[in-house]
């Protein structure tokens, strides 16, 4: 559980400057839908280490990244039709 918020800390870092970076603006867009999911993602298996371990996720991020909750799960998946 530890190595997956490392992980997902990681695909957050790693959309965001990607994101920053990309001239095309329609990519950004979907880029920022992502980091939405990853956030999403590194709050989910935050709570459930602290859940399971009673480790506070911040323990291994280090505060570089807040973690707090997101969209309710049934909010995060998307009609095919949709365009991002």
């Amino acid at each position: 559980l530890e190595t997956t918020i490392g992980y997902e800390q990681l695909a957050v870092d790693l959309t965001a400057i990607l994101s920053q970076r990309e001239p095309d603006a329609y990519v950004v867009q979907v880029m920022n839908l992502a980091l939405l999911e990853d956030f999403d993602h590194l709050y989910r298996y935050a709570d459930l280490l602290e859940l399971e371990r009673g480790i506070h996720a911040e323990r291994l991020v280090g505060c570089y990244t807040e973690i707090m909750p997101g969209r309710p799960t049934i909010a995060e998946h998307r009609h095919p039709r949709d365009s991002v």
